[in-house]
């Protein structure tokens, strides 16, 4: 009988003893889980349980890869999972104010799923009802310098709007650029012709920025006649650039409010039915993006 030899292969060498195929390390799938997470916080209304499950899952995912780095790999993935979810959780209120804001700087249509999608709902009005509150202390102030201006100059200070408005510097494509609003110089041909609300005494140092504009900056809207005024907000459905839509006191203002007529007026209130216009008043139990503004007009 004759012997075989063992075959070998052509790279190896006598002696050698083969080696098992060495298998690649797989993704954690706890790496995985945190980053997931993680990403979940900007769903606020379960935010901190993901945030504290994608630290937790994100440690143990450590230390899994560390007892068997020739079977586990995703430190990375791990890392990412575990910041993420300690910085969702020390600034979970600072997340939430800033989804908050681009919520609102959604389309009207937007708003109310997108904030249900994301449980935001709560948030959101919970911002509304702020900048209401806000609004209202705002206009409220303006109305004592407007009694104090009147005291002093037996009127009102001058309207206008476009080139000569507090707003001029929003610019022709903005809606606040066309809205009633302060007068303001515009050349030192005007020095002395009239006197404003800043200038040049003082009542306010600047005009009060409306938080429901859509250009920063932009002042509430005000209208004056011989004996009276009327002080308005966008209000929460946010329209600045859709002048006309239902519920905008531009460009009916002068229309609607008159001094000559009991104040505020059952027109101002709840509108008209000859007009197109819904109530030109917001009313928070209408939903918190309902058509209408925020005004006060003296009494």
């Amino acid at each position: 009988m004759t012997s075989q030899k063992p075959i070998q292969h052509a790279d190896t060498k006598p002696g050698d003893t083969e080696q098992p195929a060495k298998t690649k390390p797989r993704i954690s799938r706890l790496a995985i889980a945190s980053l997931l997470l993680a990403i979940l916080i900007l769903f606020p209304r379960y935010g901190p349980l993901f945030g504290v499950a994608a630290v937790i899952t994100g440690g143990a995912a450590w230390q899994w890869i560390a007892r068997s780095p020739s079977k586990l790999k995703g430190h990375r993935l791990a890392t990412t999972g575990l910041v993420l979810g300690v910085i969702g959780l020390m600034c979970f209120s600072v997340i939430e104010d800033l989804q908050v804001c681009v919520i609102r700087r959604l389309p009207r249509a937007w708003v109310r799923p997108v904030a249900n999608f994301t449980g935001m709902g709560m948030a959101v009005f919970r911002s509304f009802r702020s900048r209401v509150s806000r609004v209202k202390a705002d206009l409220r102030s303006i109305s004592m310098a407007l009694e104090a201006y009147y005291q002093e100059h037996n009127s009102y200070p001058a309207w206008a709007k476009g080139e000569s408005g507090a707003n001029s510097f929003a610019g022709p494509n903005s809606g606040a650029y066309y809205i009633h609003t302060f007068r303001i110089w515009k050349n030192e041909n005007e020095a002395g012709a009239f006197y404003t609300l800043t200038t040049p005494l003082a009542y306010f140092t600047k005009y009060i920025s409306d938080p429901w504009a859509d250009t920063w900056g932009t002042t509430y809207g005000y209208y004056a006649d011989e004996h009276g005024w009327i002080l308005y907000s966008w209000g929460p459905d946010i329209d600045e650039n859709g002048i006309g839509d239902p519920g905008d006191l531009e460009p009916d203002v002068e229309q609607v409010y008159r001094s000559s007529i009991s104040q505020p007026s059952l027109t101002l209130i709840a509108g008209s039915s000859s007009s197109s216009h819904e109530a030109y008043t917001y009313d928070v139990t209408n939903g918190t993006i309902s058509p209408g503004d925020l005004w006060r007009v003296r009494q």
